[in-house]
């Protein structure tokens, strides 16, 4: 998923799931941030890390963490920015940044620079996993169903549809998509 902060007022809808287990330690976070990283395709047999050249997996703490247990919060943030210190020579956040976004959605040290909403607030922290943006800029509704469209990959899409989730480009790029391949969809 592309982060940038240009799209703060034109907002899709993801879906945060909880961890089938309670996290009680940093190791357990460094587990599901493998598990994560496993299923969005970064962690791999070649490449055991939770980086790779077009995506990573980012970490964001509940702030209010923070002033409820600052040792926590910032044990949580050291341990997390030595894991990104071993990235040095890979993990390049620019590269994460949109063309028009003043700062990138992940910093050096792999911790997420995006907003948290009050949504989240049931939640000690977040994973989530921004990629690299090429171009580097949001892609138009035209250029993703065109996109879609020559590959023939509809998967993805559909299933992002599925699991309600969604973005502000969403309705458009369904508009421009061959419609036999969405009959089962509104």
């Amino acid at each position: 998923m592309i982060f940038t902060k240009g799209c703060e007022t034109s907002l899709g809808q993801g879906l945060i799931l909880e961890f089938n287990e309670v996290i009680n330690s940093f190791e357990q976070i460094e587990r599901q941030s493998i598990a994560l990283a496993i299923a969005e395709g970064i962690y791999t047999e070649i490449n055991k890390r939770i980086s790779t050249t077009w995506g990573s997996v980012g970490l964001l703490l509940n702030p209010k963490l923070k002033n409820i247990d600052l040792p926590t919060y910032e044990l949580l943030t050291n341990k997390w920015s030595d894991i990104y210190r071993q990235f040095h020579e890979t993990f390049f956040p620019g590269n994460y940044k949109c063309i028009n976004d003043s700062e990138p959605p992940i910093t050096q040290n792999g911790l997420l620079s995006i907003n948290w909403k009050r949504e989240m607030d049931e939640f000690d922290f977040l994973l989530a996993t921004p990629v690299v943006p090429i171009p580097n800029r949001m892609l138009t509704e035209k250029e993703i169903s065109d996109k879609i469209i020559s590959s023939g990959y509809y998967k993805y899409f559909k299933n992002n549809l599925a699991g309600n989730i969604t973005t502000h480009q969403d309705k458009i790029i369904l508009e421009n998509l061959p419609k036999s391949n969405f009959e089962t969809y509104p």
